[in-house]
């Protein structure tokens, strides 16, 4: 009984902080819209999660969203919302998966990593390593102003996204904070590759009044 509590404290947490990083990126109206669904989400999750592992499999994905999706379709929703390319979902992603699914979002949410979350997978003993990626960035005095540079290299050793054994990967960014969410990049996908290689430069413009302590680049 203390173990199930303790992990219903857990997902609570979660879902939490989750509704706080969709407030940051989205209306009021949507965050209401969310709620009730969150907390449903998350129950379906803890139900699925058999293993207690902290994450769902495709199948066990596949049962709870729609038993008739192809594999092709699956593998297209479950990459969307699959931040470290594990090709599984965590209980974040799940609900990342759902609501666009209901259409409440159009984005998967990002996190706000300056909030402390439980969020931790407790099944990371039995994932394999997710492979590197190297960028190259830095900050320059332009006629502007101040200028974020990233130059986007490569990656090596990815994990396999298909039955082939490959994947169709590519980067995406977003420099914090972003209350009008105009600061998202992407690269371009590099298809059927787990080395893909960029080499694709992207900048940003740094407001004279921000606090450079608090600026930072997220990627997925």
């Amino acid at each position: 009984a203390s173990k199930a509590s303790a992990e219903h404290r857990s997902a609570a947490a979660i879902c939490e902080t989750f509704l706080h990083d969709l407030s940051l990126e989205y209306p009021d109206k949507v965050v209401q819209q969310a709620k009730g669904r969150v907390e449903k989400y998350a129950r379906q999750f803890r139900d699925a999660d058999k293993d207690d592992s902290g994450d769902l499999n495709l199948l066990e994905v596949k049962a709870l969203v729609d038993p008739l999706l192809s594999d092709a379709q699956l593998k297209a929703m479950v990459v969307r919302v699959d931040d470290d390319f594990t090709g599984t979902l965590r209980l974040r992603e799940f609900l990342n998966l759902q609501l666009i699914r209901d259409k409440i979002i159009t984005d998967p949410v990002l996190s706000d990593t300056r909030v402390t979350t439980p969020d931790k997978r407790r099944g990371a003993v039995k994932k394999k390593k997710r492979g590197s990626l190297q960028l190259r960035a830095s900050l320059k005095k332009t006629a502007a102003g101040t200028e974020l540079s990233v130059l986007i290299v490569q990656a090596k050793d990815l994990l396999p996204m298909d039955i082939g054994g490959l994947a169709d990967p590519y980067v995406k960014m977003v420099l914090r904070p972003d209350p009008n969410k105009t600061s998202k990049k992407k690269t371009m996908v590099r298809m059927r590759t787990l080395a893909p290689v960029w080499k694709e430069a992207f900048s940003w413009p740094v407001p004279a009044a921000a606090n450079m302590q608090d600026l930072r680049l997220e990627l997925t």
